[in-house]
């Protein structure tokens, strides 16, 4: 994993500007991760839910507070990229 990556990933959070608690909720996608788009929603105040959804319909997801909202954005990433790893997830 990149250190930049994951520093970096909320400035990247675009589509929805609304600010909330000085974060923002919205979605962004990575160039090492083709086909996946990540999201991120305050589901209900300080509570957060970090989808990850891939063109193929595959989807992983995390949910916590806002002051684990990094590392829910990092789990999420390393979630897709196990998941991209498996072979049933894989396309012909």
């Amino acid at each position: 994993m990149h250190v930049h990556f994951f520093a970096c990933a909320l400035s990247h959070w675009r589509s929805k500007p609304a600010t909330l608690g000085g974060m923002h909720e919205g979605s962004a996608s990575f160039p090492d991760l083709p086909g996946w788009r990540f999201s991120v929603k305050e589901t209900s105040s300080g509570v957060y839910l970090v989808e990850g959804r891939h063109v193929d319909g595959h989807s992983v997801s995390c949910t916590g507070v806002e002051t684990e909202l990094h590392a829910l954005i990092r789990e999420a990433v390393e979630n897709a990229r196990a998941l991209a790893k498996k072979p049933d997830a894989q396309k012909p």
